[in-house]
């Protein structure tokens, strides 16, 4: 095979996997109908360069570089990423930005065959000094805002039960401490609608762009997918921070 069809097959295999979780050797070859041998070396170099990895439990290969055009705007970019994680996790995913008075939903999306009934919608504002949830609390471990919060107001977690519990500042800060330097926090109990998130920082620099979270609804296995969604989440934020 010469360098230019070598070149050419392994941009449409990377894009193919791009639009599956993962796949097998046998399904990357139904699709293109590429000789298994030809696929396999692509495979293997793509691999060694860190572009895709091979999961040792079922032999499939899984994209760890999102394929775009290098004329994509970052709002290209975005959108595409957001989509194919709602796909990855069959979940709601959220794109949060700054405001003055919070973080609000400035992108939505949800898997087609979802059925998570989150009810925040684009333009659901989550205020800074209130519940401190996955959003909120990246945001105030990746910005200043802890800075000015009213020393009198008191923030609340939810808790087994569905309880409010009110943090200390000494709580608070320390809390915050962890989330910094994790670049990532999970809500640890559901709130009163069924919901908790998990959330990860977008940064150019030490700039704040946005925060993207994954919305969960209860689910009985959900505690043992846990690990699959926080990878996929980091996954998108390197992507989307490149």
């Amino acid at each position: 095979m010469t360098a230019v069809p070598a070149l050419k097959r392994g941009f449409e295999i990377l894009n193919l996997l791009n639009q599956h979780d993962s796949m097998s050797l046998e399904q990357i070859a139904g699709a293109t109908s590429y000789p298994k041998a030809s696929i396999l070396r692509l495979l293997d170099t793509m691999s060694e360069l860190g572009i895709i990895s091979k999961e040792s439990e079922n032999k499939h290969y899984r994209a760890h570089s999102l394929l775009m055009p290098r004329q994509a705007s970052f709002e290209q970019q975005l959108h595409q990423c957001l989509k194919q994680l709602a796909e990855q996790c069959d979940a709601c995913v959220e794109w949060y930005t700054s405001g003055n008075n919070g973080m609000f939903i400035e992108q939505r999306f949800s898997a087609p065959e979802n059925e998570v009934q989150v009810h925040a919608r684009a333009g659901f504002l989550r205020p800074w000094y209130e519940e401190l949830e996955a959003v909120s609390a990246v945001a105030l471990a990746f910005t200043d805002r802890l800075k000015s919060k009213p020393k009198n107001n008191l923030m609340w977690q939810y808790v087994d039960g569905g309880k409010h519990q009110a943090l200390t500042q000494a709580k608070l800060k320390e809390l915050i401490k962890h989330i910094k330097n994790d670049a990532f926090y999970v809500d640890p109990y559901y709130n009163d609608n069924g919901v908790k998130r998990m959330a990860a920082p977008v940064m150019q620099g030490d700039k704040l762009v946005g925060i993207v979270a994954i919305a969960m609804s209860f689910r009985p296995q959900l505690n043992s997918q846990l690990s699959y969604f926080e990878t996929r989440l980091l996954e998108t934020v390197n992507q989307l921070q490149q």
